[in-house]
């Protein structure tokens, strides 16, 4: 894959979005997925029924060890932070309609695997979810988490969601859990067709932590639009580091290799679902001939 064939093809691209703060009460911690969900739309961060309905189908349990339904954020080792649910709400809502069926997406950091699920569901049979992580122990963790997942969900079973080989690792840029640098976002921009969406994070001059949506028009032109504005003062919930740190200076890779340093979430549907489905159209366009 190289960065002109995808250039064509990306019709939406988010960063992980590590935001370092809760917009819902502790209170809101829940005890069960269907009971995230509801808070969330209790405080008007799910709003549709969309994101509502693909929120219930993928349980944080299989992405989150300790306190997944949790509304906060969670530190790993190695580098990485899976972000709060609210986050991925406000995410999932704001690329709500650009994450259409056939959509290609591109997620820079993969939050433990959990958005990358979500938007599998999304995009149905002809999209593709593509995850990019900074090392190979981030990229192993997803790759766990979602084939755990896979395994054990009806709804992932039910697609015929399967996680694509090769598996091979990039080695990225130290990750920036507010944000990240204008040079990037003027990168990445260059990857989104006519009509994508590009969801990532700022620094507002007050210290607190803007969600924005770059939507491309035409050429250079973009349309600009602030999800939400949240403070940052929270700190996220520590996990035990399983071993030893990671180094958190990483070389930069150029485009071409990171697309190869991919994670993909594919549809390939059980064969025997598919001749049901075959025998059942062909039936039904005999009984329509009588």
């Amino acid at each position: 894959m190289t960065v002109a064939s995808i250039t064509k093809a990306i019709s939406v691209i988010f960063p992980v979005l590590h935001l370092l703060s809760t917009v819902v009460s502790s209170a809101s911690d829940s005890k069960s997925q269907n009971e995230l969900v509801d808070n969330l739309k209790k405080n008007g961060i799910v709003t549709s029924l969309d994101i509502e309905r693909v929120m219930r189908d993928v349980d944080r349990k299989f992405f989150v060890a300790s306190g997944p339904y949790e509304n906060r954020s969670h530190r790993l080792s190695h580098g990485g932070i899976i972000s709060a649910p609210y986050v991925d709400a406000y995410v999932l809502e704001g690329l709500r309609q650009n994450l259409k069926v056939h959509a290609k997406v591109l997620c820079i950091g993969c939050t433990g695997g959990y958005l990358l699920a979500c938007t599998a569901i999304l995009v149905e049979s002809k999209g593709s979810v593509t995850g990019i992580e900074v090392n190979q122990q981030l990229t192993t963790i997803n790759v766990e988490n979602v084939n755990n997942w896979i395994a054990k969900s009806d709804k992932a079973k039910t697609l015929g969601l399967k996680l694509e080989a090769p598996f091979t690792f990039l080695t990225g840029k130290k990750p920036e859990h507010q944000g990240i640098d204008k040079s990037t976002i003027e990168a990445l921009k260059k990857l989104l067709k006519v009509g994508g969406h590009f969801v990532h994070m700022r620094r507002t001059a007050e210290g607190d932590v803007e969600l924005v949506k770059l939507i491309r028009l035409k050429g250079t032109e973009f349309y600009e639009v602030i999800l939400a504005r949240l403070p940052s003062d929270v700190p996220t919930k520590e996990e035990k580091p399983t071993e030893e740190e990671l180094p958190t200076d990483y070389d930069i890779l150029d485009f071409d290799e990171l697309l190869l340093a991919s994670i993909q979430i594919k549809h390939i549907p059980d064969i025997k679902v598919v001749l049901l489905l075959l025998v059942c159209t062909v039936t039904i366009s005999f009984i329509r001939l009588f």
